[in-house]
């Protein structure tokens, strides 16, 4: 019969080994389970080894489980970034020039807070608002706006000016360019 003491390092050993390797092999929780059950075994075999004559070598035992279980989690979790495995499932950050088009597209719609314009959809709450000849997303405040009103970008919410209604455009015109109104009617079935 193997020794109790062996069995106590055996099954702490294993269970270090399967908390890290929780990370990767995708088992549903399964290999968690095994891991705790080590872990709870190994804790009885030591304890069945030293509680009654030497509970010091048992306590020492229990520190070294609560050390070395959260140090193998971490280390999985270093570890795995840096794995064939583990690159599929993390998503690399896009690069640089895949942001520029985003932060340019985010600096313009900024910076037409403030602008007046017409909606050329009716806003029911989203639709499209022309400033400057150049037809954006929109959203109202909430209440439906009829095509044609005069509007004021007051923020951005996304990729999409935030409007309100306004008496008349001040600082832009709204009908810059030659484009009728947007009518959906004539394409409902």
């Amino acid at each position: 019969m193997p020794d109790t003491v062996f069995l106590a390092f055996l099954l702490l050993a294993i269970s270090v080994f399967l908390f890290a390797a929780e990370f990767f092999i995708p088992s549903g929780g399964l290999v968690t389970v095994l891991a705790i059950s080590s872990l709870a075994a190994s804790i009885l075999f030591a304890a069945q080894s030293w509680w009654s004559d030497s509970p010091g070598y048992f306590w020492s035992f229990v520190a070294a489980a609560v050390v070395l279980v959260p140090l193998s989690i971490l280390g999985a979790i270093q570890i795995l970034p840096y794995t064939a495995w583990g690159r599929r499932m993390t998503l690399e950050p896009p690069p640089g020039e895949g942001l520029e088009g985003f932060q340019a597209e985010t600096d313009f719609l900024e910076s037409q807070v403030g602008r007046t314009g017409v909606t050329v959809t009716v806003l029911n709450p989203g639709g499209m608002v022309e400033i400057d000849g150049e037809r954006l997303h929109c959203e109202g405040d909430g209440m439906m706006l009829e095509c044609g009103s005069a509007v004021e970008v007051v923020s951005v919410n996304g990729n999409r000016l935030r409007v309100r209604p306004v008496e008349k455009p001040r600082n832009s015109t709204g009908s810059g360019s030659s484009d009728p109104p947007l009518d959906f009617a004539d394409f409902e079935g």
